[in-house]
């Protein structure tokens, strides 16, 4: 069956489509006012009256905001930006409920503040007292939020549907909710991560492909998950396998950046080339199975996150899990043993929090890596200018949001301590009765610290003098 097809004309500063509809079994044809003058909106009202999404009788009304959020994200996907398919998704969970139905002329300023003081998320933080239960969201998801909303509007602003930007007069309200930071592997961590082996070689090439994109992560610009899924051979410099230079994708702002790579990472890229075939174009990770949206070994990744995979290789690296031979019993009563990987001892501390977050961090995902090297950017002493250029951030307040963990932010400035000693002693505390005869507690004292006035130097000065008059005596 062929598609339908139709068209637009303009008269009098409005714009009308001209289509055929079948109508009792007979093919009409249809002219409909489009109620607009923006030729942009007067498209995809005509797409959808060819698709009949649209009702015809309701054509000349005004967009709705769900209408016009799908119609400038179809424009931001065919302009090249991969992120605003993640931002539909999150205007879908949160923001048509509230304001997808109204037409967009009559949305205020006080709707958008509603919508955002409603915006709940389930609290499922590990280590947290409380049941998970439905809260306030962290100020950064407000934001984006409140950014996606004003991403469409200022389209329909700019293209003079509307009279002003209603997002711009809203302020993200405040939230209590604590902003959990993600935790980050160190050197030592990562190398004996590097260092693992899957048993199982038919595991071993999902395994090799993590542990790559982790160095080109760590080593390449902090490049993001969807950055890695994007590089192809002909961005590096892949001839003879030299990999002195290449540009990171950087999918989120649509612009490459040529950066050195670096002489520890070169080997690395150098193994994974020559794993692969050398090839000379083409996806450095391809899709390993086939999928909806690619072929296995061809297509790019989609929706693909490593975070669970990686914690799981983390944990067999470390020695938490180990591979045993166990018997597993049928139901005809025949007998067989399958290799499985079983917890071999309890985790550490710093394990727990590395694969199961505490109340102050989340767990390690893909992610962390990007992270890890902004930190280690800042740990260096690289200027805030220059760490941002690396790192590919737009601003530097969205470079500054990776580095609250960085050691530098955690250790006190050996200038910013204290000029004078302190000195601990312990002081027996009067005995309390039979319970806690012989109890002491620690206490801090200060020795020798006085607020510097003029009179400091005048009483050393006597100190000195009495001590001197008491040897000569």
């Amino acid at each position: 069956m062929r598609e339908r097809t139709g068209g637009l004309f303009q008269r009098n500063g409005q714009w009308y489509a001209r289509f055929r509809k079948d109508v009792d079994g007979e093919t009409i044809r249809v002219v409909r006012a489009l109620g607009t003058d923006n030729k942009a909106v007067a498209k995809a009202k005509l797409a959808r009256l060819l698709k009949e999404e649209l009702p015809v009788d309701e054509a000349t009304r005004g967009e709705t905001f769900e209408e016009a959020a799908k119609r400038v994200t179809e424009a931001q996907v065919e302009a090249g930006s991969k992120s605003w398919t993640e931002n539909l998704a999150r205007l879908k969970e949160h923001v048509f409920p509230a304001l997808g139905p109204m037409a967009v002329e009559t949305i205020k300023a006080r709707h958008i503040t509603d919508m955002l003081e409603g915006v709940r998320i389930t609290d499922r933080r590990v280590g947290s007292a409380r049941p998970a239960a439905e809260v306030m969201p962290a100020r950064g998801t407000l934001k984006r939020l409140l950014a996606n909303v004003a991403t469409v509007l200022d389209d329909l602003w700019r293209k003079e549907q509307l009279p002003e930007n209603v997002a711009k007069r809203v302020k993200v309200p405040k939230t209590a909710y604590r902003v959990t930071e993600r935790a980050v592997l160190n050197d030592f961590e990562l190398a004996r991560y590097l260092a693992w082996q899957h048993p199982d070689e038919n595991a071993r090439i999902g395994v090799l492909e993590r542990q790559t994109m982790s160095c080109i992560a760590r080593l390449f610009g902090g490049v993001r998950t969807g950055d890695l899924h994007a590089m192809t051979w002909d961005s590096l410099d892949s001839a003879n396998g030299r990999f002195e230079w290449g540009y990171a994708p950087r999918s989120k702002t649509s612009n490459p950046q040529l950066l050195l790579i670096d002489e520890m990472l070169r080997p690395i890229l150098r193994r994974w080339w020559e794993a692969n075939g050398s090839p000379r174009e083409g996806l450095l990770f391809p899709a390993l199975i086939d999928g909806k949206h690619s072929d296995a070994g061809e297509g790019e990744k989609h929706n693909v996150s490593h975070a669970k995979a990686f914690r799981r290789d983390l944990r067999r690296a470390f020695g938490i899990d180990k591979l045993k031979t166990v018997e597993i019993k049928r139901k005809n009563g025949r007998d067989m043993e399958a290799d499985c990987w079983k917890v071999a001892r309890d985790m550490t501390p710093r394990e727990k929090e590395l694969l199961l977050g505490t109340k102050n961090t989340l767990p390690v995902d893909f992610h962390s890596w990007r992270r890890a090297y902004c930190q280690a950017l800042a740990d260096a002493g690289v200027n805030a200018q220059l760490a941002k250029a690396l790192a590919g951030h737009s601003t530097e307040a969205a470079h500054e949001r990776y580095l609250k963990s960085s050691q530098k932010a955690q250790a006190l400035p050996e200038q910013a301590r204290p000029r004078v000693p302190l000195k601990v002693k312990k002081i027996p505390l009067p005995s309390m009765g039979s319970r806690r005869s012989h109890s002491t507690r620690n206490l801090v004292e200060l020795w020798g610290i006085e607020p510097q006035t003029s009179a400091l130097p005048v009483r050393a000065e006597r100190r000195i003098q009495y001590k001197t008059s008491q040897f000569s005596n």
